[in-house]
């Protein structure tokens, strides 16, 4: 909301899209990044091996989703890395609804590949903690 504020107010950034779409997105986009974390908890053997995978993620995950560079402009084997990546479709949610206006019937895309994503790492996850247990 911070981030928000200072965009429309000190930079004018618009905001042409709905807030609250804005807002019920991004808890979809926290819930797909928790649940990569959880799988990143379930495949390290330390609380350190989990911090460094971690940090090995988080740097993909910024250079490769197209915060720092376009996609268009990557090769394309880190495109389609790209796509496993939660920040990848968040950013095109966020340009979406703030710079184009768009509705949830534009972004089901990005909407699905969101999901797809939340159920891909909790299912892995889930499996892979039932294996440590027996």
């Amino acid at each position: 909301t911070l981030g928000l504020l200072v965009g429309r107010f000190i930079f004018r950034v618009p905001m042409r899209g709905s807030m609250s779409l804005l807002y019920l997105l991004t808890l979809l986009f926290i819930v797909a990044t928790l649940a990569w974390g959880i799988l990143i908890s379930t495949i390290a053997k330390t609380q350190i091996q989990a911090m460094i995978m971690s940090v090995f993620g988080l740097i993909p995950s910024i250079l490769l989703s197209g915060f720092v560079f376009p996609r268009e402009g990557m090769p394309r084997l880190f495109q389609l890395i790209s796509n496993i990546l939660p920040l990848t479709w968040f950013l095109q949610i966020t340009r979406g609804i703030m710079l184009k206006g768009s509705s949830v019937n534009y972004l089901w895309p990005e909407l699905s590949a969101l999901l797809i994503l939340i159920s891909f790492f909790l299912t892995v996850s889930i499996v892979k903690f039932r294996k440590t247990m027996d």
